[in-house]
């Protein structure tokens, strides 16, 4: 089987070869043998091959059909419906009079146990309060258009919520539109016509359901992939509950797989049929004129003769005269050929020992003007005496002791005694000057400065052992102080600088 014999048997399945369905005896048979079927051809929203009645109606395929055509179409369906040879769903939920579904009154109660209410005849239990109400009136009063329920309902009702809660109603399975050619549309609950059916549903399983839609629809388009199977059977069922129900109709051998080019499609066991032959008509392309007459005319072939074997050992010489060589001769003494003559401005080539010479040359002799392991050759100039070095020699200045006080007396200098601001103490003291200086620390510092610690401190100085906490007591585990401990004064005494002051 190839893809054009698949699309020309559903083509004809479909009645879409020519022979359209025009009579009521034919329209119900054709509806009875799809079992679910499209109104209106829908492939924009469903990504999945399934017949629809207004195609078998035209004769002939088309993606979007005239609304002439549409309505010639359902004024026959108006008479199969009124017959009771199919049922008009809303499945898609769209707010018209007009089904977007077929079904036939055998895969009815399949239908109605995925979509209906097994509760059918307590009326509506989930919805909206409108179509509760309207539930009960058609069950009161019978068959009634819009605009009498409007009027039963009250003013403060609007016909497009009478319109949107009837096909609530629909989409649920619990009312159907009977059609008029000359009066409008009425309502009337589906138990009225259909109530065997409806029953029939409500004691049947889903997978029953299920499985029995699986082989209508499998039957309709002869093969299809499960994606396919999802697509057109999901406004009445997840998608994963399809999947499950086609994989145990696999697992049971009730469906088989057949690879088509890179898809696998199910298909019903024992239910493929026969595919007739289906020639691909091309149309030659008319030769060209220069290409009208054979090669074998023009220039006939050689016979083609086998090759021989090549022969092991010395190469026979050949018998008989030699072949004039009609090339031009290789020139004697050189590896490489001559260029070929460009013009007759170009002078011709001539080997290197006729060339005529332009001048004498000169014997080459070594230099000896070189001294011996010297350099074979040295300018002469002023640029090639080097300067002697010369250090400059600066004469010793001793520094005084107002220079040296001075300089320490600079920010920044050795042994100065101010300290930047960007680089505070530990614990938030800015300056810490020699003692009896301008910027000596205050007497609530925490350190001592560098000549010695400070009195009940935490932390000694630098120049003796630590004591309190960290510092060694006198006899203690670490031995006795190093020194005398200072008094109780807070600042050491003055030191005097170099200058005396």
């Amino acid at each position: 089987m190839t893809l054009e014999q698949l699309h020309a048997a559903r083509a004809e399945r479909w009645r879409q070869l020519g022979v359209p369905v025009l009579t009521l005896e034919d329209a119900a048979q054709w509806v009875e043998s799809m079992g679910l079927c499209f109104f209106v051809p829908r492939r924009g929203q469903f990504h999945a091959p399934a017949p629809s009645f207004v195609e078998a109606f035209i004769g002939m395929s088309l993606a979007r059909p005239g609304m002439t055509e549409i309505h010639e179409a359902f004024l026959l369906a108006v008479r199969l419906f009124n017959s009771g040879g199919a049922v008009p769903l809303n499945l898609l939920g769209t707010v018209s009079e007009q089904p977007d579904f077929f079904v036939s009154p055998e895969a009815l109660p399949y239908v109605f146990s995925l979509r209906g209410d097994r509760n059918w005849k307590r009326g509506p239990g989930k919805g909206s309060q409108l179509a509760a109400d309207i539930w009960k009136l058609l069950k009161k009063d019978g068959a009634l258009t819009a605009l009498e329920l409007q009027d039963k309902l009250g003013r403060g009702v609007s016909e497009a919520a009478v319109l949107r809660a009837l096909t609530e109603l629909w989409g649920a399975m619990y009312v159907v539109p009977v059609y008029s050619e000359s009066a409008p549309t009425t309502w009337s609950l589906l138990e009225e016509t259909n109530q065997k059916a409806m029953q029939m549903g409500g004691g049947a399983g889903q997978t029953t359901a299920l499985s029995a839609l699986i082989s209508l629809y499998l039957d309709s388009v002869i093969v299809a992939s499960a994606e396919e199977i999802e697509t057109f059977l999901s406004p009445l069922a997840p998608r994963s509950r399809i999947r499950e129900v086609a994989r145990g109709l696999l697992a049971t051998r009730q469906l088989s797989t057949l690879t088509l080019g890179t898809q696998s499609l199910l298909y019903i066991t024992g239910g493929l049929p026969e595919f007739p032959a289906v020639e691909a008509l091309v149309e030659a392309a008319p030769e060209p004129a220069a290409l009208s007459a054979s090669p074998a005319t023009e220039h006939p072939r050689k016979a083609f003769t086998p090759r021989p074997k090549q022969r092991k050992g010395p190469r026979p010489e050949r018998g008989g005269e030699k072949r004039e060589f009609r090339g031009k001769p290789r020139p004697q003494g050189g590896l490489h050929a001559p260029r070929r003559d460009g013009g007759a401005e170009r002078p011709a080539w001539k080997r290197g020992e006729d060339r005529p010479e332009t001048g004498q040359r000169r014997e080459w002799k070594p230099r000896t003007d070189h001294k011996e392991g010297g350099r074979p050759f040295r300018k002469t100039g002023d640029f090639d005496k080097k300067k002697p070095f010369k250090r400059e020699e600066r004469p010793f200045r001793k520094r005084s002791s107002e220079q040296e006080g001075e300089e320490r007396k600079r920010p920044g200098s050795e042994g100065s005694d101010f300290r930047s601001e960007s680089r505070p103490g530990k614990f938030g003291s800015k300056f810490s000057g020699r003692s009896g200086g301008s910027l000596a620390p205050k007497s609530a510092t925490r350190f001592s400065p560098r000549s010695g610690a400070k009195s009940g401190s935490k932390f000694g100085g630098k120049s003796g052992p630590k004591s309190g906490r960290f510092g060694a007591k006198q006899g203690g585990k670490f031995g006795p102080r190093s020194g005398p401990r200072p008094g109780g004064r807070k600042f050491p005494p003055k030191r005097k600088d170099d200058s005396g002051e």
